[in-house]
């Protein structure tokens, strides 16, 4: 997520952590905090987009990857499993993008829901194809995005690689 101002930060933090919570079954943030599994922090985002007179912009972002009962999340994405076998998965598909945002150009953050298909390779791969469209009305577009990917781990480190198209 790349935010200006730090009272954008704490509103959009709210309302993710909000739909979180009211998307789950637990009802109290120690509950929240037991269930979690994976990955949270704050780090420093660069927003260097790729529209003509645009700043480059830098700010804290939340990162989050990890998942919450039957919902997997990554970074502003949220998956929920519909599917499930040894072959593909298919999951109910939540964004709030933000990296395409720009005060200067007045393009504003949108929120897109969707289907993803996940199909495990060999080797530790897996392919990913999401379809998301525009639910806020900011945008009113439509985003496919393909993906390879893996995850490794060494000791305490996990390490995505991913190569996307979008």
């Amino acid at each position: 997520m790349y935010l200006k101002t730090q009272n954008s930060f704490l509103k959009s933090s709210t309302t993710s952590l909000l739909l979180l919570l009211s998307l789950s079954t637990f009802s109290s943030a120690e509950n929240f905090l037991n269930h979690f599994k994976g990955t949270w922090g704050v780090g420093i985002g660069n927003l260097d987009t790729n529209y003509h007179n645009a700043d480059t912009e830098t700010s804290l972002s939340p990162y989050i990857f990890g998942s919450l009962g039957a919902l997997q999340i990554e970074a502003n994405r949220v998956h929920y499993p519909l599917y499930t076998s040894p072959s593909y998965s298919l999951l109910a598909t939540g964004n709030y993008r933000t990296q395409q945002y720009s005060d200067q150009l007045n393009l504003d953050k949108s929120i897109e829901l969707g289907l993803t298909l996940d199909v495990p390779l060999t080797y530790g791969f897996n392919s990913r194809l999401t379809v998301l469209g525009d639910v806020s009305d900011k945008h009113k577009g439509t985003e496919v995005d393909a993906q390879l990917y893996r995850h490794d781990s060494l000791g305490n480190f996990s390490f995505l690689t991913a190569l996307a198209v979008q």
